[in-house]
């Protein structure tokens, strides 16, 4: 826990899934006024069919790339799909915003094992995945009363949005800053 390289696994995931299981929670109750509770289901389904063909997507190719960059395009692809939503009142935008936001939901999983397995020894690979997990998994379960108390206060979803916004974005600058610097890949 005192390497950055831990942090910098566990703090971006953290936000991320704040914003993400927040989001999914409250999904309902944002997409009905903008596509009625019918297209709202729909965009939940499409989002839970993309999330699968997200993750076996990414599965085929992920080792061709640096996952931490592979990981900062998925938190951002996020944030922009939730920045569409927020902007957006078409039936056909919003869809396809749910659809770039699903391809990313199980990422969010796969990513963290893949960048903790290059910059971690064997040994501590169980260690370091476990308390990562037990971190993000904590605090993204934060993320629903936090959208919740953000709509109570201001009587709408806009800030709540904002807030999963800005978590994503912060979430990708943080995941790729070791890429940027020229940290190695292996900090074992």
């Amino acid at each position: 826990m005192r390497r950055p390289a831990f942090w910098s696994v566990a703090i971006p995931f953290s936000l991320a899934l704040v914003a993400q299981i927040g989001f999914i929670v409250h999904l309902l109750a944002m997409l009905e006024p903008k596509i009625g509770r019918a297209g709202a289901g729909f965009a939940i389904s499409l989002m839970s069919f993309m999330a699968i063909a997200g993750r076996l997507g990414l599965g085929t190719i992920v080792d061709r790339f640096n996952p931490r960059l592979v990981a900062g395009a998925s938190v951002a692809s996020q944030g922009l799909a939730l920045l569409i939503v927020m902007q957006a009142d078409s039936m056909p935008i919003v869809l396809s915003a749910c659809a770039v936001f699903g391809c990313s939901v199980g990422n969010m999983i796969t990513l963290p094992p893949l960048i903790i397995s290059r910059e971690f020894s064997d040994r501590d690979f169980a260690v370091v995945l476990g308390l990562a997990n037990a971190i993000s998994g904590t605090l993204g379960a934060l993320g629903p009363g936090l959208l919740g108390l953000a709509q109570a206060w201001t009587g709408d979803y806009g800030l709540a949005l904002g807030l999963c916004i800005a978590l994503d974005f912060l979430a990708a600058a943080i995941v790729v800053q070791r890429v940027l610097i020229g940290r190695p890949a292996t900090a074992a």
